[in-house]
């Protein structure tokens, strides 16, 4: 059970990571849909690891869900008229693009995620499930902190109380 543990912080944490870095390269509401997609993902993976019943209903709601991506995506092919945008200076098609594929790469990791909640199911204390993904997230987000940027310590005594109270 603990492997599947250990699965599921390692995996949910960078599922996490994934969505944190989409809303960063594109829009809040654009990489939350995107992202929402995992129950699509999630039903699937739940037949193929769990054994769970995946009919029609679920497949035709499944395909539904994942094809309403392309109306988030807006891809170029299928929009190249037909949609006025004011351009987001903040946000380029690469960034756009990155920040699709990380959305879904985190959609897809939340839904194996979710899965081996289930797996575990009740053998483990629910407490297990938070500190292990609370245990992943925190070494995982020091690791990428360290290599993806230069962190910095606060300045001011007024940043050290914000980092004070944001615990509270």
């Amino acid at each position: 059970m603990y492997k599947w543990l250990v699965m599921r912080g390692t995996i949910g944490s960078f599922a996490n990571a994934c969505f944190y870095y989409a809303i960063t390269v594109m829009p809040l509401a654009d990489a939350t849909v995107l992202f929402f997609t995992g129950p699509a993902f999630s039903a699937l993976f739940a037949r193929l690891i769990l054994s769970e019943p995946y009919g029609v209903f679920e497949f035709v709601a499944s395909l539904l869900c994942l094809s309403g991506t392309v109306l988030v995506l807006k891809p170029s092919a299928v929009f190249a008229n037909g949609v006025d945008e004011v351009p987001d200076p903040e946000t380029s098609p690469l960034g756009q693009t990155r920040g699709a594929v990380a959305a879904l790469t985190g959609a897809v990791c939340s839904a194996f995620a979710y899965c081996a909640v289930r797996r575990v199911g009740e053998a483990v204390h629910s407490m297990m499930h938070v500190v292990y993904f609370g245990f992943a997230s925190t070494v995982g987000s020091f690791v990428l902190m360290h290599c993806t940027q230069d962190p910095r310590m606060p300045d001011s005594r007024h940043e050290w109380l914000l980092i004070l109270f944001t615990g509270f």
